[in-house]
């Protein structure tokens, strides 16, 4: 395959472009989820305790 030939092909450029997509929402999401990590963290703790606790005789061993 000569150079010429080589930078016409354009076969798996879908792929590649779909990958660098997935790449990119994937450094987002682990970005967003740091941000939020520990102010999730509480806000799940107060909302569990707003629940009643579950009796004795429901709970499981």
């Amino acid at each position: 395959m000569d150079s010429v030939q080589f930078v016409r092909d354009r076969s798996g450029l879908g792929m590649l472009e779909y990958s660098l997509i997935l790449g990119l929402v994937a450094m987002v999401s682990i970005a967003v989820l740091l941000m939020l990590g520990g102010g999730s963290d509480s806000s799940l703790g107060r909302s569990a305790n707003t629940f009643p606790q579950t009796p004795a005789a429901f709970a499981t061993p």
